[in-house]
């Protein structure tokens, strides 16, 4: 990823470079050539700005593109994992499944969220949000029904601390959103209530992840 992404700066940095020489060179030529000359020049040089403008503007949206596909592959990898890793139980797959649904939805409704895509439609953003929450939601809620009838011990109290957080997380943004989208505003609820719902969700997804790093340091799990 660091060496495709240095790649790319790098040939941008040369074409950004080449027009610097191509300026330079034409001020030359203008200054050598012939005064009947200096419109073709003129035109040639406004060709050449264009097309490495547009080689320089799809540079960048191939980086941009790489970054969120790097961006969703880094937060579905530990369920593509498991999708991949339990292959003989059924539910969990399945479960796992609605995780993987939940995860993309989060990430198209984070892009959607930002300024030109919310410009261009604010139900990119919200729908995306919305329905990720609800499959996150609902794949936590099961866990935790598997984790309470499968687990005991310290290990039963742990897993559910960790999906419990991810639970609260993403039933708080689906509540936040929904109030977000029809009732924000001062006539009818502040947003300040939505912002205190959506920070909420934050904080129990925080800890839900503090909580899988303790078990992975504390109890090497």
């Amino acid at each position: 990823m660091l060496v495709v992404v240095v790649v790319v700066l790098v040939l941008v940095l040369v074409l950004v470079l080449v027009l610097v020489l191509v300026l330079v060179l034409v001020l030359v030529l203008v200054l050598v050539l012939e005064p009947v000359f200096v419109p073709v020049l003129m035109l040639a040089l406004a060709l050449a700005l264009a097309l490495a403008l547009v080689l320089v503007l799809v540079l960048l949206v191939l980086l941009v593109l790489l970054v969120l596909l790097v961006l969703v592959l880094v937060l579905l990898t530990p369920s593509l994992q498991e999708y991949f890793t339990f292959v003989d139980d059924a539910m969990l797959r399945k479960n796992i499944a609605v995780s993987i649904t939940g995860s993309t939805l989060y990430v198209i409704g984070s892009a959607g969220f930002l300024p030109k895509p919310y410009a261009w439609s604010p139900l990119i953003g919200i729908l995306g949000f919305i329905g990720g929450s609800f499959f996150i939601g609902s794949s936590e809620m099961w866990k935790l029904y598997r984790i309470a009838k499968t687990e005991t011990g310290k290990e039963k109290v742990t897993q559910m601390m960790v999906e419990g957080g991810a639970c609260l997380g993403g039933w708080s943004f689906f509540f936040g959103t929904f109030l977000f989208w029809f009732g924000a505003g001062p006539a009818l609820l502040p947003t300040t209530t939505v912002l205190f719902i959506w920070m909420m969700g934050s904080l129990s997804f925080t800890f839900g992840g503090l909580s899988l790093a303790y078990r992975h340091v504390a109890m090497d799990v």
